[in-house]
Parts: C-alpha cells; structure tokens; sequence
C-alpha cells in the first residue's frame, strides 16, 4: 500500500474463533519498531470475530516490511504470522509553496 508521509496507516487483521474453546492471544510481537499492535486483552469465545490492529510509522520515506507474530493458545497455530508491506511517498506540493 502506497501513503503520503505523515498519514495514519493501520491495518486491521480480522479473526475468528473456529475452536471449541476460548481463545487468549499472549502476545502481538513486531519485527521494527515502526508497528504498534494492538490486540484484545479478552478470552476470544468460540463463534466470536475480533481484530488485531497495527499502527504504522508514516514519517520517514521508503519501503517497509514488517513481520508481526501471534502468539496464542490456538492447538493448531500457536504462532500466527503476519506479513506487511508499505511505502511511503512524499506528500505532494502544495501550488502555493512553490
């Protein structure tokens, strides 16, 4: 995804609870300190959707990826892996600052 520097860029990762019993996200790791996750502190009950949210650092120009782990008492994927990829692109010049 292409965004002006500056700009709020955030991505939600929607997610839903297929199992049998509650689901406690531990831990959201980011691999840069340009992310900032945020996750619900709160069982996830069988049935229920819930998101995993990322804010991301739009201030310094260029291309980014970031690799963000879910950890979880899933059964069958106690580590999710989330991959993100952005550039930033200088905001275009105003006419009256030229």
């Amino acid at each position: 995804e292409k965004v002006f520097e500056g700009t709020k860029l955030t991505f939600d990762f929607g997610f839903t609870n297929t199992g049998n019993e509650p689901l406690f996200i531990s831990n959201v790791r980011t691999s840069c300190h340009c992310t900032v996750a945020s996750y619900p502190a709160e069982p996830v009950l069988p049935g229920t959707s819930e998101n995993i949210s990322l804010e991301l650092d739009t201030k310094m120009l260029g291309q980014f990826t970031n690799v963000v782990a879910v950890y979880s008492n899933a059964v069958n994927l106690p580590r999710a892996i989330l991959n993100i990829k952005w550039t930033v692109v200088p905001k275009p010049k105003k006419a009256e600052d030229e």
